[in-house]
């Protein structure tokens, strides 16, 4: 099959909007090395800090052309500004999906952060009144997702893979949530799964700093248990509508064989079959 590249703009019309960021970290279409283009339409653009040597740089090892490399020695990371649209929970059901690499040989590095939407006020467990949501390597090694559901930063879900990861190599991470389940795919497979019946805090009390989307890291100043992220970053996308394995699988095959994006944002029953053109 010929798969085309992920574009929400060609199918989604004025009142559907499934796509809630889609950045490609390719340098291009007005990108530059501060400036990082949200190929969604809700124009989540994200930005880095060049006059404090923040920003990650664009790099050829990616799964699809570029990926945005962070170094955290440097201290590198995007900021994408708070937005509703980036709370998760509009249809009750989210999927977000990105590639990364961490740079360690062997099993991966412990105790780095990948994405956090707000700031966890917990150098511990991350959790915090100002926390929607995080991706981190745990100190065991293991991919950790969590869902911060209250302002008070006291509930917290965690979602955790089955085992720890391996380091130098691309791991495709995929979490779906369908209103009832979160659930946990690495390289296509399902990985693990929790119940959830919760919402998201949406942070509206702090800061727009404080409820900013920061990948590759948390706020400056902010508790990050751990140390921001060593190693690629590329293709993060999030749908406000939760992907079925079979369109989890298709995802990863398109880029894992270096062909393009398929776009999923036609679907209006998830569940159901689709035509694609050979």
């Amino acid at each position: 099959k010929n798969y085309q590249r992920f574009n929400p703009a060609d199918v989604e019309s004025a009142t559907k909007n499934v796509t809630m960021l889609l950045l490609h970290f390719e340098n291009n279409s007005g990108e530059n090395d501060t400036f990082y283009r949200d190929f969604s339409r809700t124009s989540n653009n994200g930005s880095c800090n060049a006059a404090s040597s923040l920003c990650p740089y664009h790099n050829s090892t990616a799964v699809l052309n570029e990926s945005a490399y962070f170094d955290e020695v440097a201290q590198d990371e995007i900021k994408v500004g708070d937005n509703n649209t980036l709370d998760l929970f509009l249809n009750n059901s989210f999927t977000i999906s990105l590639w990364f690499r961490g740079l360690q040989a062997g099993l991966i590095q412990p105790d780095m952060s990948i994405f956090t939407k707000g700031t966890p006020t917990d150098p511990i467990t991350g959790a915090g009144a100002v926390l929607s949501y995080s991706l981190w390597v745990d100190v065991n090694r293991k991919l950790s997702f969590k869902l911060q559901n209250d302002s008070s930063g006291t509930s917290t879900k965690e979602l955790l893979s089955s085992s720890a990861l391996n380091g130098a190599i691309f791991y495709h991470a995929v979490i779906t949530y369908d209103g009832s389940i979160l659930r946990l795919y690495l390289n296509s497979r399902e990985n693990n799964s929790v119940a959830y019946t919760g919402g998201v805090n949406t942070n509206d009390a702090g800061t727009p700093d404080s409820r900013a989307l920061y990948v590759g890291g948390c706020p400056t100043g902010g508790a990050c248990p751990g140390i921001k992220f060593s190693g690629n970053i590329d293709e993060l996308l999030i749908l406000n509508i939760s992907l079925t394995q079979e369109k989890v699988r298709e995802l990863y095959e398109s880029s894992r064989l270096d062909l393009l994006y398929r776009d999923f944002t036609t679907a209006t029953n998830i569940t159901a079959e689709y035509n694609y053109t050979s």
